[in-house]
């Protein structure tokens, strides 16, 4: 799969695009119009279609539906500018595979989003074993017929202890082939139905929120971020609950080029979809989510918390942590306040928000 159409016609974005694509080993043909593109589609001289919004006879999305007619095998990638979200959850709905939002600041964005739609396509993936595919079975039935539920710790504001959000916490039901959420999340991402559990479990905690919940905390996968599809049924979900949310991204996931969450990150946003980073201060991989993501709220890792009050480096770390927020005008939260002492301190060095056992000893 590396026949790749440009579809352009502003000479000085297609130029550098063509010839740094070309670069990266693919077969490149370039088209400044609908009329010009059509048959490089219908013959089959392209696997990738790359198109820009605004063309002299039409839009991408008149494109769009024309490639569509021919072949749902043909990867279509909207280009647009940066804040076209409408559009953007437009060309999803009509079957889009993937967008990107320009000027583009970095060519090898490009790259990881292509690639990223060219590993969906099943040459490469390993074969699954009997064990593999009785798991799966159980897995994608556990999630047809919802057979989990969730939980909601909630988060407070510190000084009065009144309820901030509530968090939805995974709990597998009887027919999962994994009792521990955490295990089952990772067994889910092996057989390659993270995103599907995600999406399920984000729609499940809508329907089931706390009544009059302030806003409602949610994890979700950097995978699941990163794909559009994934992308436009949360999107869809949360504004046909009405209910203020904030995506959790959390640190498993197979997304090695985080740098491509940027785009459906800033798509969220102007959903009104506020995006969090869990464990931050556990390792380098919470700070690149930070950078990439650009939260709304940092969530300080048990790790740092637990003992917090006895282990001034982990104080130190808070400070850090509280010092970094304020610079990116983001919140922190403090997970896993087991006791008095620790919930003293970080009052203390500033933190505002907190969950854990010893605020909340539910659920």
């Amino acid at each position: 799969m590396n026949n790749l159409l440009i579809v352009e016609d502003h000479e000085p974005a297609l130029n550098p695009l063509s010839r740094f694509l070309e670069e990266k080993g693919y077969t490149v043909h370039t088209a400044r119009s609908i009329k010009d593109a059509l048959p490089y589609c219908q013959n089959g001289q392209t696997q990738i279609v790359l198109a820009d919004l605004h063309l002299p006879d039409g839009t991408a999305l008149d494109l769009l539906q024309k490639v569509r007619q021919i072949s749902r095998e043909t990867v279509f990638v909207l280009i647009t500018e940066m804040g076209e979200v409408n559009v953007v959850l437009e060309a999803l709905r009509l079957g889009a595979d993937d967008y990107l939002f320009k000027p583009f600041t970095n060519l090898e964005n490009v790259s990881s989003v292509i690639e990223k739609q060219v590993k969906k396509h099943p040459v490469g993936k390993r074969t699954l074993t009997d064990a593999d595919l009785e798991q799966l079975d159980k897995l994608q039935q556990m999630i047809q017929t919802s057979d989990f539920h969730m939980v909601f710790q909630p988060i407070f504001r510190l000084d009065d202890r009144s309820i901030f959000g509530y968090e939805a916490l995974l709990r597998p039901g009887a027919s999962s082939p994994m009792p521990n959420p955490g295990s089952l999340m990772e067994l889910a991402e092996q057989l390659g139905v993270a995103r599907k559990l995600d999406v399920a479990c984000i729609e499940k905690a809508l329907a089931t929120t706390p009544q009059n919940a302030p806003r409602l905390f949610a994890n979700i996968e950097t995978e699941t971020v990163a794909d559009p599809d994934s992308l436009l049924q949360v999107v869809t979900l949360a504004e046909r609950a009405k209910q203020p949310l904030v995506l959790e991204v959390t640190e498993r996931g197979t997304v090695a080029n985080l740098s491509i969450l940027s785009d459906p990150c800033e798509v969220l946003r102007k959903r009104k979809i506020a995006l969090a980073v869990d464990d931050v201060g556990s390792g380098y991989a919470s700070i690149e989510r930070v950078l990439s993501i650009r939260p709304q709220f940092l969530k300080i890792a048990m790790s740092i918390t637990r003992s917090v009050d006895a282990d001034a480096i982990r104080r130190v770390m808070a400070e850090s942590i509280l010092y970094m927020s304020e610079r990116i005008g983001a919140s922190v939260i403090a997970e896993g306040i087991e006791t008095e002492k620790e919930l003293a301190i970080l009052k203390r060095v500033g933190v505002k928000l907190g969950q854990g056992y010893y605020l909340s000893p539910k659920p």
